[in-house]
């Protein structure tokens, strides 16, 4: 309690170094309150242009953005916050998130910067608030957050929290896969099995475009996720939900960078069973997905929730000295 007491009255540098080229660190000041991205905005909340002349652009509020040429595409408006609905230590507060096109995953884009952001700058808790009728409690649900049982007294909405670093009762009580849907994408627990998984450059850049120095400006929905889906011939039986994947990238590089969390596997030769579950996660077409079903073996699909990155790769060479391979990884 004195720690936290402590932590309390010391200013909080949010540091937000960007996860990915087409997210800008901006204040609010410099958003253009006539955009038509904040027309629902209004709808939704009497007095909003009053409130974010006031406290976001007056107030010097951050904000994370994207943009879609001049236009705002996505944008999450951030704060720090005074401890409140049972929330001690450090505290930020989301004050608006939203996206203008659906289907592009850039919400999941936006919140893996935000915890980015709270993993670096040592934040214990995020939180938000959302009417209960809104599409985006079940978003935020999917990502670790969880509803309060109270709701606001001023405005009747849910409030959803998130605790960032999790207790060592949550690693003794919690399976490795809600483990991580709570805490990830920085924590996760060691599971029984791990397994390599080589990848083509060409996918491996465009699944993990924050890897590479090639413009990849943020155009396919599987670069944006946290959730991704990876496909491919494998007649493998191993993979259970909470194994944790390492993805090899093959060619030029050889190295480990990215790994994830396994959510669900399927065997299927039935391209729509595919498509249904895959939706905009994978770097592969329709097309291309219904070729890998039409072949003499089933496509093999992995769900997984990415984790944050790996700060030291592993390349060929370092694998081979610890005889975790003994050559090319192949399958």
């Amino acid at each position: 309690d004195a720690l936290d007491f402590i932590n309390m009255q010391l200013p909080m540098d949010l540091k937000a170094e960007s996860l990915h080229p087409i997210i800008n660190r901006e204040k609010c000041y410099n958003l253009d309150i006539h955009d038509d991205f904040f027309d629902s905005l209004r709808q939704d909340y009497d007095g909003f242009d009053d409130w974010f002349q006031e406290k976001c652009q007056r107030g010097h509020r951050d904000c994370f953005v994207i943009r879609n040429e001049s236009k705002i595409a996505g944008l999450c408006i951030y704060k720090n916050e005074e401890p409140s609905y049972e929330m001690k230590g450090r505290i930020v507060k989301i004050c608006t998130f939203k996206l203008k096109y659906s289907g592009t995953k850039q919400g999941e884009l936006l919140l893996r910067q935000l915890f980015k952001m709270c993993y670096d700058s040592n934040v214990d808790w995020l939180y938000v608030t959302a009417f209960e009728s809104n599409y985006i409690c079940q978003f935020f649900e999917d990502f670790g957050f969880e509803c309060y049982r109270e709701k606001k007294e001023d405005t009747g909405e849910l409030i959803y929290r998130r605790r960032m670093v999790p207790t060592l009762n949550d690693r003794n009580n919690l399976l490795a896969l809600p483990f991580h849907k709570r805490f990830g994408y920085r924590y996760f627990i060691p599971s029984k099995n791990a397994f390599l998984i080589p990848t083509e450059e060409r996918f491996y850049d465009r699944l993990f475009p924050e890897t590479t120095t090639l413009d990849l400006f943020g155009g396919e929905p599987c670069s944006n996720a946290i959730r991704k889906a990876y496909l491919c011939n494998s007649n493998s039986r191993k993979l259970i939900p909470g194994d944790i994947l390492f993805f090899y990238r093959t060619h030029s590089d050889k190295k480990i960078e990215c790994c994830g969390i396994l959510e669900k596997v399927l065997h299927s030769s039935n391209p729509d069973e595919i498509l249904s579950l895959v939706g905009k996660r994978s770097v592969f077409s329709k097309a291309e997905i219904e070729s890998m079903c039409s072949k003499s073996r089933d496509c093999f699909l992995m769900l997984f929730r990415q984790t944050e990155n790996l700060k030291t790769p592993f390349n060929l060479e370092s694998l081979k000295k610890q005889n975790l391979v003994n050559g090319y990884p192949q399958s």
